[in-house]
């Protein structure tokens, strides 16, 4: 456990240094880079989803 909180406040400190400012990574991404980006998300969404599913599924038992 306390390794775990360590390990926490040396992440925390370490990111108080970083620059604050945001900078937008699509510049200059074509529109089929966008879209290859939004069908990644959905599909990433779906698989999270049909994992929740499933383990609802398991977590209910053979009973139901």
């Amino acid at each position: 456990m306390n390794k775990l909180v360590l390990l926490i406040g040396i992440a925390f400190f370490a990111g108080c240094g970083s620059d604050s400012s945001t900078t937008n990574v699509a510049d200059g991404a074509t529109a089929s880079e966008v879209e290859q980006y939004r069908a990644m998300v959905e599909e990433s969404e779906k698989a999270a989803a049909e994992a929740a599913a499933a383990q609802a599924d398991y977590k209910a038992g053979p009973e139901g």
